[in-house]
């Protein structure tokens, strides 16, 4: 597990923003950021290519909203603590937490909490659809497509923390 810094992830995304801007080029970052404040005792599965199928798994990971992207779980455990949910970075419409609210509440009902994200805002919902954290590390600048304004370095450190309090 490769541990990011703040460089680091702010690089990493503005160079996907411009060079390969879909959501899926978010899976491997969001994972990382996970993995690096959660630690070795969680596992992450991704789950995004998943169909409802007839055969009984462990786990149904499938909740009212269709399947979330990425699934934590405590090493150990077969039923998971918390669903992701990524979307397109949010230079165009509908990849905002307000947009996309509806689908993660459906995973929270499901997980007990989903966490959605969009590599600039991450947000934590419980089942009841309350915000537990919402950390906005940056946003694209108005007229200027794929442009990023960073948000003070002291947000990436503050998500760092709330996401290693998830699993508590």
């Amino acid at each position: 597990m490769k541990v990011l810094d703040t460089k680091k992830y702010m690089y990493e995304i503005e160079w996907i923003s411009k060079n390969n801007p879909v959501e899926i080029a978010l899976h491997y970052i969001v994972r990382n950021v996970i993995e690096s404040a959660v630690g070795h005792e969680y596992i992450i599965t991704d789950v995004s290519s998943r169909r409802q199928t007839k055969k009984q798994l462990t786990f149904n990971f499938y909740s009212s909203t269709g399947f979330p992207d990425l699934v934590l779980f405590k090493k150990g455990d077969v039923k998971p603590i918390c669903s992701v949910e990524i979307k397109y970075l949010p230079f165009r419409k509908g990849q905002t937490f307000t947009e996309n609210k509806t689908q993660v509440k459906g995973h929270a009902l499901k997980y007990g909490f989903a966490l959605f994200t969009n590599g600039l805002e991450w947000v934590l919902i419980d089942k009841v659809g309350n915000i537990k954290f919402s950390i906005v590390l940056g946003k694209y600048i108005k007229n200027q497509s794929q442009v990023i304004k960073w948000n003070d370095e002291i947000n990436f450190t503050k998500l760092m923390k709330a996401l290693s309090r998830i699993i508590n």
